[in-house]
């Protein structure tokens, strides 16, 4: 898993740059996104804006980081993230605070489905599909 962070003065458009230079060319190569981008788009209106279409792989997961139950889901998203999706987290000082590498048990790791109460069904689904893709058994 690759990390790249995005650092700057505010207004500097690291956001739109993340958006335009990462997130798109993911979306192009059909894959998942994962983003807590406030007024970010849905997949269909992105491509109706841009005149493409994004290959039938491709998946857009927008989940608010401002609702208390979607932070703390956030907080804990090496839990539940599909292999080989590409996460683009914007103002992460607004989901981490100083009690998240605290070692408390909240925090401790969980099965997917665990959080089926509130992650979509076919979210769920892709991340057992795109685990069970990746066992030792099933690559070539």
């Amino acid at each position: 898993m690759a990390i790249v962070i995005e650092h700057g003065h505010n207004g500097s458009y690291k956001s739109s740059s993340v958006i335009w230079y990462r997130l798109l060319p993911a979306l192009r190569e059909g894959r998942l996104v994962v983003t807590n981008v406030a007024g970010m788009y849905p997949l269909n209106k992105i491509e109706e804006f841009l005149g493409e279409k994004f290959p039938p792989t491709a998946r857009l997961f927008r989940m608010s980081s401002q609702d208390p139950r979607y932070q703390q889901l956030w907080r804990v998203w090496h839990h539940w993230m599909p292999i080989g999706a590409f996460v683009f987290i914007d103002e992460c000082q607004d989901i981490y605070d100083r009690d998240v590498f605290s070692g408390k048990p909240e925090y401790d790791l969980k099965e997917i489905d665990y959080y089926d109460s509130i992650l979509p069904a076919d979210f769920i689904e892709h991340y057992k599909e795109m685990l069970n893709k990746y066992k030792p058994e099933n690559l070539d």
